[in-house]
């Protein structure tokens, strides 16, 4: 598991997590570019489910 996923799970900041992605795929080898896709899309997927909680 990396970084970004643990700091997420604990807090759940998405904006923290953007920051973090946009980090990580300037360095190259970091972290796995799939893995840095899989993270893209859950953040993804975890705002859209804020926003459709939040009217």
């Amino acid at each position: 598991m990396c970084i970004i996923c643990i700091e997420f799970q604990k807090h759940r900041d998405l904006a923290d997590a953007r920051r973090m992605l946009e980090s990580a795929r300037r360095e190259p080898r970091s972290i796995d570019p799939d893995h840095l896709a899989e993270v893209q899309r859950d953040l993804d997927l975890a705002e859209a489910a804020q926003k459709r909680k939040d009217p």
